[in-house]
């Protein structure tokens, strides 16, 4: 019977054992997968992060493009400003030229009239 209990007492004592192995074995199972969900926490965190910059980058990017064309529109309107004022310029030009040329013309006249007046005064000339 000793024997019996003994034998007894030797195999609990090798289940204990057993059970305790078990036992660290899932305990550092359990470690280990608390690290590996520590570094996708801390990745994740990391790529949130990322995200959020890409996010904050993108509306910066969007802003810049708004400003950009709103200067472009600007410009464009400026642009046809001076396009209508140059188109402008030309025409007074044009009018300034013709009216030159309508003046030079009673010159021309008015130098013709003139000589022919001096001819007709001439036939009227006095001797003293």
């Amino acid at each position: 019977m000793v024997n019996l209990l003994k034998s007894g007492l030797d195999e609990i004592g090798v289940a204990v054992n057993k059970g305790g192995a078990i036992a660290d074995e899932q305990m550092e199972s359990m470690n280990l997968t608390m690290s590996a969900f520590e570094n996708i926490e801390s990745r994740v965190t990391g790529i949130s992060e990322k995200v959020t910059q890409l996010v904050k980058g993108m509306e910066a990017s969007k802003e810049l493009g708004a400003r950009v064309l709103h200067n472009v529109e600007s410009i464009s309107a400026v642009v046809e400003e001076t396009a209508a004022g140059s188109e402008e310029i030309s025409a007074s030009t044009t009018e300034q030229l013709s009216a030159f040329g309508n003046l030079s013309k009673k010159v021309t006249d008015l130098r013709k009239l003139t000589n022919e007046l001096n001819d007709s005064v001439s036939i009227f000339k006095f001797d003293r």
